[in-house]
């Protein structure tokens, strides 16, 4: 019996997939997830010093850590020896051992304890018997028709786990490998590398060169189990054969030499290879059953046994499991190379979106109750910190489960294969159930919202009944029930899908509302357990319980009064209609103003403001307030000071109830969080990118992710773009981002109008109409029209195939052009058939005009430095969930795209996405920490937070790549450079999976990685990782951005660190260039780069260009007048004094060197001289002597000379004499 020995750290839960998850993930978690410590925490945050404050009332267990043995069902019996907690339930062992090499594909089996079954929904210390040692035992079960079609889809994602490998693979995985550091044996010196040997060359960027194929990757070779697996012809079994227990067919078609065909059968007990064959049947048995069919396929074939060995110990190898393991959402590829199609009989299962092909129904064999599932999680304990990871877990976990789902049933629906339960009324109005999730369209077909602008207010009140239920959530407000929901964008509609409450479509929805309204405000109902459950929650969320005059009635209100309340059969009182959760924007008035409001950050920010106001007039000085606070007679007062809230309904078309002064009173405080939006938030975020104190965002996403986190709405667009004239990198990007969210809202009414067959076309005609420039060249004209022109050649050529060879050679080139033949039917009108260029452009204009309340130039050609790029590409894909082929895009020609670039539409979603409260809060205590300079106790914070992120989410997630990007720093800062390194390599690689090579964060992450990099002494690697972060910068973003020049910065110190002095002058030259542009020629930071650059020149003995540079450092530091004292004037001092030494004696010696020079140069004018008078004597002797008497004296002037200077030289001093007798004079 063989042993193996493992460590279960902790379990990461995947549910409702049967994808292949990485065989040793757990393993490479161990020492993150066993280094995690209680933290001391106060109610679920870290205290402010980081010391212990215990809560009331609350104890915080530690779950018990014991051991147990599991013995397998496997052939060879491996047991099993697991380090497991309490806490953990048994389907957390399932889930480990269906991720662990040896056990990965069983899975029909039940668990025995002492010979009694355990049941497999209880956690481990329900487990009556289970103690330390004891031994958990897997035993064979039967099968039936669900889970033997499960067992067989799990082979098949073993398989299919080198195709996963090559489409998942990190891009620098096998680039960081290269110059590992070897071990060094005691007393000896590690290997260093000569960094003259390290090549720094940037190439030309190309979009087609950027992204890697997934046909390949590197070359390297996967292990094959078999040719060929799918279902038998012969399915299903006959009744005579069910009643002897077959149950499926499969025929498999082996990797040996003479492609042996087995055909299998599959039954209750397994599978065994039968006598049929592809023309007869004949179910007898070959072979013995086995219980799972890769113990069948060892033994009938060889080549199987041999290469499923090679794949696992392949997997074994793999450094990065982060590659292979699952994303918890789908994440939709803007661009990538067009991939092979090849043949699959098992991916024909999925063509047809049916019930059975939903993971859980394959796995469970039943639909799952998505809103029983969700509320029984949030009622989950939380009363430890353990309570709260597992409840927090459980709920994300069905989030993403319920996202998957509602991904698949809005495409099916999309797709018009699910059928509407309401097929009587309009298609706009149709509703649908599939997969016991509630979808409808997202429109204003029933005119609920004719007051508010119709459909455009259908699609404001679904994002912001999104922000409602994110702000009820947080609340974590008991007896408070909101519904799992999800939007999908996809194909120009808009879909929101929502969990089922119970009883719900039994009845009227207006019979069942006990609170709200369903008419606006035309019949308001009340309740008292509403009332009482939200007023204790109104505090949170910034709501003031309110009353509100409804035909003579009073109704007592905490909500907006769109805002909609049921009692669902199963007790629970759940909120719906959440879109006016904040108050109203007073900034926008006319049809809109009342389905714009506030965002909840802004409302937090101005309560901050507020509340320090209150605090400020009522108190002198913060000695005063700490005397007050100790005191109880000032507890009410100071408790009213901190509470801000808002009527929702106030300045609404609605008539409150109270006195004008408190009406008065609610109004203004709405109005002042309005102008505060404005006159405060808006100039400050644009000062903020002006003297660049944050990082400017550099595309679409970054900018609304910006202006979100400061609650500012992206309907100011405009207002930003306007104030930030000194700031042109925000202006360009906001004024970016107006053209083509316009031209987003524009394409989706095309899109909604279009035919499926013609979907490519469309798509590529309208970004053609978008992104190409004005007026093409007469270059790129010629570029335009030579795929037309070879398109026609080929047609020709295959009209008279049969004519000259020439002909033939271009007929036979057509494939490589990728032309498609257009039939018949797909040349029906289409919707941009009448669109043109400008039309498209003046409709854009007026939309953003409306929208945005900001006027575009009228020329588009003023738009095309800033449309017409990689850029907008990307972001117009990413909003509208389009894949285009990875190539050269020439948007100098009129068509830069084609219908065979356009490869996919995918739908794009939102959800509530939640959160762990615990783990973010420690992440930003973190942060805190090590702004103060208290690295240490920043670092437990950091591994704490990062522990709780990976118990919650896995391995992969925003927060946990941003928490270990943290802890690389930290560090870093302490000297710990290995650390550094295997930390940001994990926040880059999660970057890079989560939001594509070409994110600005993922750039900057392997900008980081490949200084901590040069740090740990790894040259090549981080030559090449800065070489490659740099190339994806000048594809994706502007020349002249903050970024880039960031980025060259961190090139020019890379390289700086190499010793290439003369490429480090390059890169920060370029950056200095960016800077002034932004900043302005007298900015600190401007003198900053002069004096690196100094620097640098210094170093190449350049001193003269160094002594330059130093003097504009200290000219900008004089200009802003800096104190004399000051280090930065005292360090430019004393580099002008070295500079101005070094520099006065390079020029002697090169005085010197020049004088020397010169003489030696004469000298060797004289001799040249010389040597042609001797020739011409030679050639031309004189008839009488006078000639050679002159050469001879002229000789013998020319040797004194040259001794007299040698002389000098030595510092002799000879009487010179003149010899004239040329009888002295050698001959």
């Amino acid at each position: 019996m063989g042993e193996y020995n493992e460590q279960k750290p902790g379990i990461a839960i995947i549910s409702g997939t049967s994808r292949v998850a990485p065989l040793n993930w757990l393993q490479t978690c161990q020492e993150s997830q066993n280094s995690a410590v209680e933290q001391p925490v106060e109610n679920g945050h870290p205290s402010e010093n980081g010391e212990e404050q215990k809560v009331e009332g609350e104890e915080v267990p530690v779950a018990e850590e014991f051991n147990i043995q599991i013995k397998t069902n496997t052939p060879d019996s491996i047991v099993l020896n697991l380090q497991v907690t309490s806490a953990d339930s048994m389907q957390d062992l399932r889930q480990y051992l269906f991720e662990m090499i040896n056990t990965a594909y069983i899975t029909n089996y039940d668990f025995y304890l002492n010979g009694n079954k355990v049941n497999d929904m209880v956690e481990l210390k329900d487990v009556e018997g289970l103690q330390n040692e004891s031994v958990l035992e897997m035993r064979d079960t039967l099968y039936d028709e669900r889970t033997i079609r499960f067992h067989l889809r799990r082979l098949l994602d073993i398989m299919n786990m080198p195709e996963e490998l090559r489409n998942n693979a990190t891009v620098f995985a096998s680039t960081m490998e290269q110059d590992e550091p070897k071990p060094v044996a005691e007393g000896e010196k590690p290997d260093t590398i000569d960094p003259a040997t390290v090549s720094f060359t940037e190439v030309a960027p190309q979009l087609t060169n950027y992204y890697p194929s997934t046909t390949s990757q590197s070359g390297v070779q996967y292990p094959k189990l078999v040719r060929d697996i799918k279902l038998s012809t012969w399915n299903p079994p006959p009744a005579h054969r069910q009643l002897r227990g077959d149950l499926v067919y499969v025929e498999i078609v082996t990797t040996e030499g003479k492609e042996e065909v087995l055909q299998v059968t599959g039954w209750t007990k397994g599978f065994y290879v039968n006598s049929s064959g592809s023309t007869h049947y004949n179910p007898a048995p070959l072979t013995p059953s086995y219980h799972n069919i890769v113990d069948l396929l060892r033994q009938a074939s060889p080549s199987f046994n041999k290469n499923l060995s090679a794949l696992f110990g392949f997997e074994i190898q793999k450094s990065m499991s982060l590659e292979l393991y699952p994303l918890n959402y789908d994440v939709n590829s803007w661009v990538k190379t067009l991939p092979r199609h090849r043949p699959d009989a098992n991916r024909a299962e999925d063509l047809f979106p049916t019930l059975y092909n939903e993971p859980d129904v394959r796995a469970t064999g039943q639909l799952r109750d998505w809103n029983e599932e969700y509320q029984t999680c949030r009622e989950m304990p939380r009363n430890s910190m353990n309570e709260k990871i597992l409840r927090d877990r459980a709920i994300f976990r069905v989030n993403v489960d319920f996202v998957a789902a509602a991904k698949r049933g809005a495409m099916a629906i999309l797709q018009r294969t699910v059928a509407p339960i309401n097929p009587a009324e309009e298609e706009e109005a149709h509703m649908y159930i599939y997969n016991n999730i509630f979808f409808s369209h997202v429109n204003d077909s029933r005119q609920l919202y004719v007051e508010y602008g119709g459909d455009v207010a259908a699609h404001l009140f679904c994002n912001n009944d999104m922000k409602g239920i994110r702000l009820v959530n947080s609340t974590e407000s008991n007896g408070l029930y909101t519904l799992l929901t999800a939007i999908i964008d996809y194909r120009g509609y808009r879909l929101s899908a929502q969990s089922i409450i119970p009883g719900i479509l039994q009845k009227e929805q207006a019979a069942s509302v006990v609170y709200g309204s369903t008419d606006n405000g035309k019949v308001i109902e009340a309740n008292e357990k509403f009332q009482e459950y939200l007023s204790e929650a109104s505090v949170a969320l910034h709501l003031l319980p309110h009353t509100i005059v409804n035909e003579e009635k009073e109704i007592p209100l905490v909500t907006a009064v769109e805002s909609k309340g049921i009692v669902g059969t199963d007790g629970r009182h759940y909120l719906l209609d959440l879109f006016r959760m904040t108050p109203r924007d007073v900034n926008f008035s006319g049809q809109e103003k009342l389905a714009v409001v506030l965002r909840p950050e802004l409302i937090e920010r101005f309560s901050e403001e507020v509340i320090r106001q209150r605090v400020s007039a009522r108190f002198s000085n913060a000695e005063e307030l700490e005397k007050a606070q100790d005191k109880e007679e000032y507890a009410k007062e100071l408790h009213e000071m901190t509470v801000v809230r808002f009527n929702p309904n106030a300045l609404c078309n609605y008539k409150l109830s109270g006195t004008p002064e408190e009406i008065a009173e609610q109004e203004k405080l709405v109005s002042d969080a309005g102008n505060f939006l404005v006159t405060g938030v808006i100039p400050q975020f644009v000062t903020e990118n002006v003297f660049l104190a944050v990082s400017p965002p550099s595309d679409g996403a970054s900018l609304t992710r910006s202006m979100h986190g400061r609650g500012i709405n992206m309907r100011y667009l405009g207002t930003v773009a306007t104030a930030a004239q000194r700031a042109p990198a925000l202006r360009n990007m906001c004024v970016r981002e107006m053209i083509l969210r316009a031209a987003k809202n524009l394409f989706r009414k095309i899109l909604r109008k279009t035919l499926d067959h013609q979907l490519a076309d469309v798509i590529a005609q309208f970004f053609n109409y978008l992104l190409s420039v004005s007026k093409p060249t007469e270059s790129a004209r010629s570029a335009a029209q030579a795929p037309q022109k070879a398109v026609t050649k080929v047609a020709k050529a295959t009209n008279n195939a049969k004519g000259k060879k020439k002909e033939k050679k271009e007929t036979k080139a057509a494939p490589q052009m990728n032309t498609v033949v257009h039939l018949e039917s797909s040349r029906d009108p289409t919707p941009v058939d009448e669109m043109t260029r400008d039309s498209l452009y003046k409709d854009i204009c007026t939309y953003v005009e409306e929208k945005y309340k900001y006027k575009l130039p009228e020329d588009r050609s003023a738009m095309d430095a800033i449309l017409c790029n990689v850029g907008s590409l990307r972001s117009i894909c990413q909003m509208m969930g389009i894949t285009v082929n990875a190539k050269e895009y020439n948007f100098e020609t009129s068509h830069p795209i084609n219908e065979d670039d356009v490869i996919a539409v995918n739908p794009v979603i939102k959800h509530c996405c939640p959160e762990s409260a615990d783990g973010k809060g420690m992440l930003e205590a973190a942060k805190a920490l090590s702004q103060q300079g208290k690295r240490e106790q920043s670092y437990d914070f950091l591994i704490d937070a990062l522990s709780i992120l990976n118990a919650v989410y896995g391995p992969i997630h925003r927060d946990i790549a941003e928490a270990s990007s943290a802890l690389a720093m930290n560090s870093f800062h302490n000297k710990d450079t290995a650390q550094a390194v295997e930390h940001q390599s994990r926040a880059a690689a999660i970057y890079e999976r989560l939001l594509g090579y070409d994110h600005h964060e993922t750039i900057f992450a392997y900008a980081n990685l490949s200084l901590f990099l040069e740090s740990a002494g790894r040259l090549k690697s981080a030559v090449a990782i800065m070489s490659r972060a740099l190339y994806a910068n000048r594809i994706f973003y502007p020349v002249n951005h903050p970024d880039t020049a960031q980025l060259a910065n961190m090139c020019a110190i890379l390289l700086q660190e190499l010793g290439r002095w003369e490429q480090s002058i390059q890169y920060s030259l370029e950056a200095t260039e960016i800077y002034s542009k932004i900043l302005g020629p007298q900015h600190p930071q401007i003198g900053a780069m002069y004096h690196s650059i100094a620097i640098c020149y210094g170093q190449s003995d350049l001193w003269r260009e160094a002594l330059e540079y130093e003097k504009k450092n200290y000219n900008i530091l004089k200009a802003l007048q800096t104190p004399e004292d000051d280090p930065k004037m005292v360090d430019s001092n004393a580099y002008l004094q070295t500079f101005t030494i070094r520099a006065v004696n390079k020029q002697k010696i090169e005085s010197i060197t020049i004088n020397k020079a010169a003489q030696m140069l004469t000298s060797s004018a004289r001799i040249q001289k010389t040597i042609e008078r001797a020739q011409r004597a030679v050639n031309e002797p004189a008839a009488n002597g006078a000639a050679s008497n002159e050469f001879i004296s002229y000789m013998n002037s020319e040797r004194k000379n040259l001794s007299s200077l040698r002389n000098k030289r030595k510092g002799k001093t000879k009487p010179t004499t003149t010899t004239t007798d040329p009888a002295t004079q050698p001959k």
